[in-house]
Formats: C-alpha cells, sequence, structure tokens
C-alpha cells in the first residue's frame, strides 16, 4: 500500500471540512444542518400568530359561531338536535342564574350580612357593673356613632337620608357621642375629650322639649320612612339617661340628674298617652323604639341600660323594678326574635336582621346577662355570636333570604 505523506493528509482535509455533529435540539432543527440549503422554514410564534389580523374565512366562521352553537347541525337525527339544543340553552340558563346569584350575594346579602362589629362590650368588673359610680359605658360605642361630622358649635350630625338636604341632629346619636368622648377622657385624660363631652350633654339638656307636667322628651326634627317630625323613641330618651348620669357624676351638676329624671318619666308613659311604655298579656312591659308598637328589639334593651343607670345612681326601688320587668318581657319573648339562624329587627318582621343590628343584639345579650347573672341570658348570647360567625348558619340565612327575595321581589330595608 502506498504511503501518503502528511502534506497531501492536510491538502485533502482542507477541501473536505469535517462534518458538522447534530445538535441537542434534534433531527429537523436549524441548527443541526450544515448547509443553508437544507434548513427548515422557522415557524410563527404564539404572538405572531395572535397579532396576525383574521382571514375573511376566519371572519365568516366567526361571524355563524353564535347561531352553530344555539342550531346544531342539521345531519344530526331529530332526537340528537333537540337534545344538544336543550343542553345548550341550559347551559344558557345557568349562565344567567349564576349571574343574578352573583349579584345577590354581592348587593343584597353582603350588604345585610356584614361581619362588621357595630359594638363591643366593655370587660368591666363588678364594681363597673354594679356600683353607684358610673364610669365607661357598657359596651363601645365608637363604631356605632356613623357622624357625618360636627357642626360649627362641635355637635356631631347625621346626614340626611335623602342626601341633598343639610345635615341633622340625631339625639340618639348626640348622646352616644357623648359617652365615647367621655371614655376617650377617662383613657387618656384629653381636655378636649371632656370638653367635647360637656357640649353635646349640654345639647342633650338644652333641645329636650317639654312632656306633661314632668317629663321631657328629644325630639327628633326630620322625617324618616314611617315617621313624621317631630318623632320621638325610647331608644333616644334611654341613651340620654345615660349620658347624662355619667355627666353629672363627672361634672357635679344637678340639672343633668334632674334631665335625665324627666327623660324617664316621658320614656314610661304609657304608648296609649302618648309615651314609650307598651304593655299586655304577651309583652309585660316594652319600651318602643317607635311610635307604632313595632317592639323593636335593640331599642328596648338600650332603653333598659338607662333604665338600670338610673338605679344604680340614685338606689330608688322603682328604676330597678322598671328594669327587672323589661328584662322578663324580653325573655318571654325570645323565642319571636330568634329565628334558628339570626334574630329579627323587630318583632312582626319576616326577613332577619342585618349583621350589624344581630350582634347589636348578641352584645346587649352578653351585657345584660353580665349584670344579671341570668344564665339564660347568657346562652341566648352566645347562641347569637354563633350565628354572626358560623358559616352553616349564614348559608341559612342566605338559602332563607334569597327564597323570600324571589317571593317578595325584593329585599326588606332592614
Amino acid at each position: 500500500m502506498p504511503s501518503i505523506s502528511m502534506p497531501r493528509l492536510r491538502a485533502a482535509a482542507t477541501r473536505c471540512p469535517a462534518p458538522v455533529p447534530m445538535s441537542r435540539t434534534g433531527a429537523g432543527s436549524v441548527l443541526s444542518s450544515p448547509h443553508p440549503e437544507q434548513r427548515t422554514t422557522r415557524q410563527p410564534s404564539t404572538r405572531q400568530r395572535f397579532l396576525k389580523p383574521p382571514s375573511p374565512q376566519t371572519t365568516h366562521r366567526m361571524r355563524f359561531s353564535v347561531r352553530r352553537f344555539l342550531l346544531p347541525s342539521l345531519r344530526n337525527s331529530p332526537y340528537m338536535q333537540a337534545r344538544a339544543i336543550a343542553w345548550r340553552l341550559a347551559g344558557v340558563g345557568a349562565t344567567y342564574i349564576s349571574y343574578k346569584l352573583y349579584r345577590f350575594y354581592r348587593y343584597n346579602f353582603l350588604q345585610r350580612y356584614s361581619t362588621r362589629k357595630a359594638i363591643t362590650p366593655h370587660p368591666l368588673s363588678s364594681e363597673e357593673l354594679h356600683g353607684r359610680r358610673l364610669s365607661r359605658y357598657y359596651a363601645d360605642l365608637s363604631a356605632s356613632v356613623g357622624a357625618a361630622g360636627v357642626d360649627p358649635s362641635g355637635i356631631v350630625v347625621l346626614k340626611a337620608a335623602n342626601g341633598q338636604d343639610p345635615p341633622v341632629f340625631n339625639p340618639c346619636m348626640v348622646a352616644q357621642e357623648a359617652i365615647v368622648q367621655y371614655e376617650d377622657f377617662l383613657r387618656a385624660s384629653r381636655t378636649e375629650s371632656e370638653a367635647s363631652f360637656r357640649r353635646h350633654l349640654d345639647w342633650l339638656e338644652e333641645n329636650a322639649s317639654r312632656f306633661g307636667d314632668d317629663g321631657m322628651v328629644l325630639y327628633y326634627d326630620y322625617d324618616v320612612p314611617g315617621e313624621t317630625a317631630p318623632w320621638g323613641s325610647a331608644i333616644a330618651q334611654g341613651m340620654a339617661i345615660s349620658a347624662l348620669l355619667r355627666g353629672h357624676q363627672h361634672f357635679g351638676e344637678d340639672r343633668y340628674l334632674e334631665t335625665a329624671r324627666q327623660l324617664f318619666n316621658a320614656m314610661d308613659t304609657p304608648v296609649s298617652a302618648g309615651g314609650w311604655r307598651f304593655g299586655d298579656d304577651q309583652f309585660g312591659l316594652w319600651y318602643e323604639e317607635d311610635n307604632h308598637a313595632g317592639h323593636i328589639l335593640n331599642g328596648h334593651l338600650f332603653a333598659l341600660l338607662g333604665v338600670y343607670d338610673l338605679y344604680r345612681v340614685t338606689q330608688e326601688g322603682h328604676y330597678k323594678d322598671r328594669f327587672d320587668a323589661g328584662l322578663q318581657a324580653t325573655k318571654d319573648n325570645l323565642d319571636a326574635f330568634d329565628i334558628g339562624f339570626a334574630t329579627k329587627y323587630r318583632v312582626g318582621d319576616k326577613y332577619p336582621a342585618n349583621n350589624s343590628y344581630h350582634y347589636f343584639h348578641a352584645a346587649q345579650f352578653e351585657i345584660c346577662h353580665r349584670i344579671t347573672g341570668d344564665e339564660s341570658l347568657g346562652a341566648a348570647a352566645t347562641r347569637f355570636y354563633a350565628y354572626h360567625h358560623r358559616l352553616r348558619y349564614r348559608l341559612r340565612a342566605f338559602v332563607y333570604l334569597l327564597v323570600a327575595t324571589v317571593k317578595d321581589k325584593r329585599a326588606a330595608a332592614r
């Protein structure tokens, strides 16, 4: 075999280059082909295909997509066509129902069943609950005031119901704000809070109107559904009594105590005589929040706490008798308000109370349990808190409210 010299091998290698090894991308890849004429065309990316305008044929197909969805192919049997149409109409109906359920949940149920806590009971000692010296109120009311601001004199005002009239004075809100300012002073010793406390007490005293021979009423000077100004309420009377009695002890002003007594006298006047005390065989003693004997639960209990404060300060037995009789009427009619998954705002309501008012009820029953030690009130408070927190009760409330709304074509205001 003839020998080949090294110069000849180098020349042969120059004329015939070594093959390029296969790339990791696999056969058919642009990187694996050594010659340009063997390379494949690069496919357009997903973004390029998405941004590419549709062809006339694609537009024609899109134009009739809805018709093809609702009307199946005529090549199928009549049974298959009817079945396909039924399934597709059911899909459309299910989508519509889902949309309506979402709107009901978002704009009706959540508005009524938010988990916002309107009041929170204070952890008071036995002396703070039963002693003659009043300190903090029985619950923190700061979250329930809901004022729209203050007037030039520093008194809280409420936004008018129609949103267009000037703000109005709400006597119950003024009393609540007085209590909130007093508690803020007790907590931080702020002179501004003490001054605001006195301003709101003076407003309550100056705006109380004469009622009979020995009574006074804090009237609401604006209209609301079902009430025409001027109108009164036991809840405003009771809250004002609690605020004024704290002012009497803090500032040493006997005029606040006298006004509190007169507010009670008007509130304790029978409904038949223009007052706010209702009584019959079922409701032995009930302080009415409205003027229609609606038996509103939270207004009655707030009024009773005002009566209890009067008893604590004066130690006069007839105030304690009224408090005990009103609390007994509450226990006797508990089943009229408890509907198994929520409570009602007033005894005659078909709809449950919204969650803010329901939480009022739970907190008020807890407060009354702490004052009296009555285990039935404590059990009711525990049950009401469970209605507020647990999912199963919220689901029952959702179904109940949905059925009632569909049946009546509307939702109740409260």
